[in-house]
């Protein structure tokens, strides 16, 4: 995170701005241009998917059990998650 400087280099990095359309005095402000970095955008959509999971566990488990059971099965899940994703070539 060091690399960017400011939180706008970074979403601009990511793809994460909007798209300009403009000519002469007209400025116009189009859609989110996603053309940053695939692989940014990839750990994004993977981390969405894990927050995702571990809600849905968090949730499922903490209608019937105590609250430091979840929080330790859930921080269990996420490690299971943190270690799935960095080793791909194992899925």
């Amino acid at each position: 995170m060091q690399r960017f400087p400011t939180a706008r280099s970074l979403m601009v990095y990511l793809g994460l701005v909007p798209g300009e359309h403009s000519s002469g005095d007209r400025h116009r402000r189009g859609s989110i241009t996603k053309t940053g970095s695939a692989l940014a955008r990839q750990v994004i959509a993977l981390a969405d998917k894990a927050q995702q999971r571990l809600c849905r566990r968090f949730r499922r488990l903490a209608e019937h059990k105590p609250s430091q059971v979840v929080a330790v099965a859930v921080g269990r899940e996420l490690v299971g998650f943190m270690w799935a994703a960095l080793h791909p070539e194992t899925a």
